[in-house]
């Protein structure tokens, strides 16, 4: 007689239900997902800095031609939970096709007004030319960056004939920290 045993059947039975147990819990679905970002800069971009737009409305014509600009419409940018120990200052620059009109920006080509540009400028009036950029103070936690833009004709009245119409531009926002 031989000294090994045959194996009965509730021994495989037990082999089976533990296969299948580690087989379930070791192969389940991707159920638990991870996400976030690091980030090394001393303020965080609130969502809506991501895609803003600056209403300037309906400007009247004879406005530009009596003072060869319109009036500012103000806009903020705002920076979150900024800490001053990494940095003191952001510098903001508006990139985009700068005008014939030194340091204003140009007006894209399917809109239906001509002869005009667009200025942005600080509150207190120091214009803001677009590819340049501008050095604000920055203050531990939320930070505000207060900005005014204004539509400004290409000359004046009248050499240059401003033609009405909707018109858009579009400016990228930088920001370097110092």
């Amino acid at each position: 007689m031989s000294a090994h045993r045959k194996p009965n059947a509730s021994h495989g039975a037990w082999l089976l239900c533990w296969l299948l147990l580690f087989s379930l819990t070791a192969h389940g679905q991707d159920n638990l997902h991870f996400h976030g970002a690091l980030v090394a800069k001393p303020c965080l971009a609130t969502p809506e800095n991501e895609r803003s737009e600056v209403r300037l409305g309906a400007i009247k014509l004879q406005e530009l031609y009596d003072n060869n600009r319109s009036t500012g419409t103000e806009f903020t940018l705002r920076l979150g939970q900024c800490d001053t120990a990494l940095a003191h200052a952001v510098n903001v620059t508006f990139l985009g096709n700068q005008s014939s009109l030194w340091g204003l920006l140009d007006i894209a080509p399917d809109s239906q007004a001509d002869n005009i540009a667009i200025g942005l400028e600080t509150l207190e009036g120091e214009a803001v030319p677009v590819n340049q950029s501008v050095q604000r103070p920055l203050v531990d936690g939320d930070n505000l960056l207060r900005f005014r833009a204004y539509v400004q004709a290409k000359g004046n009245y009248p050499s240059v004939v401003i033609d009405p119409g909707t018109f858009r531009a579009v400016a990228n926002i930088e920001l370097s920290y110092e």
